[in-house]
């Protein structure tokens, strides 16, 4: 249920692929030994992802985070290197400046490290 929402209140609207592309960044951090080992405590650390529904989502847009959610828990490879999106129009962190872009999809544009 926590990748679900999570994947709701940070990508719907987006295209199917950035969905997939946010939930992978939380199961990459699933995996990582920087970030707690669940999902739910991925999602739930402080002022990493959305927390509040800021409009309601249709069924479609709910059946769709449901799906990829449950596709990426019990499918998904990891890449642990992708572990940070943000969305440029909204935001501008600080932290970005230490991260390589990978790729954009949507509205987000998913970053990696430095190396």
């Amino acid at each position: 249920m926590c990748l679900a929402l999570t994947i709701f209140l940070e990508a719907r609207g987006e295209p199917i692929n950035g969905q997939y592309q946010v939930g992978a960044v939380i199961m990459n951090r699933v995996h990582s030994e920087e970030y707690p080992d669940s999902v739910c405590e991925v999602v739930g650390q402080p002022n990493q992802f959305a927390t509040e529904i800021k409009a309601k989502g249709t069924p479609e847009e709910i059946a769709t985070a449901a799906f990829v959610a449950v596709d990426l828990y019990y499918n998904y490879i990891p890449n642990a290197e992708v572990l940070w999106f943000y969305d440029p129009d909204e935001a501008n962190p600080d932290w970005a400046r230490h991260m390589i872009p990978a790729f954009e999809v949507g509205n987000h544009l998913f970053l990696r490290r430095k190396e």
